[in-house]
């Protein structure tokens, strides 16, 4: 109760705490500038130092904070370029992946043919054939 009522005196702890947590229930979306820096190591190291430096100061706003950055952070991935690349672009192993369950593992069509043709018999001796072949007038053609 010690904590409720320090809050209620401190005006300016309970506007923050009622920001945040207008912020958290209602879906306000990060700029997309501002979601970028967010999106970033340093970005989300400085939210999450900024929120436990006011977890410090009063354990309510804290909380209030603590959870604040978390939305925060989870809604500036969404938001940011990076975010959408990792999201909406599929990465190698799954194009790979998608490539294998295309990939037909059975015989083709022309393998299947050439798998059921009877094999070629060769024969040494060539017959003499049965015509003879005649050329035509060649019209100032070269033999051949």
């Amino acid at each position: 109760m010690n904590l409720i009522d320090n809050l209620f005196r401190n005006k300016h702890h309970l506007l923050l705490t009622v920001l945040f947590a207008i912020f958290i229930v209602f879906d306000f979306k990060v700029p997309e500038q501002f979601a970028d820096l967010i999106d970033s190591i340093i970005g989300k190291a400085v939210v999450i130092l900024s929120a436990l430096a006011l977890l410090t100061v009063n354990p309510i706003v804290g909380a209030m904070a603590l959870i604040a950055s978390y939305v925060l952070i989870t809604r500036s991935q969404y938001s940011s370029s990076s975010g959408l690349v990792k999201n909406y672009v599929p990465s190698e192993e799954t194009k790979y992946n998608e490539m294998m369950f295309y990939k037909l593992p059975q015989k083709t069509v022309e393998e299947e043919i050439i798998d059921n043709m009877l094999p070629n018999v060769a024969t040494d001796a060539l017959d003499e054939p049965a015509f003879k072949p005649v050329q035509e007038k060649l019209h100032s053609a070269a033999k051949i």
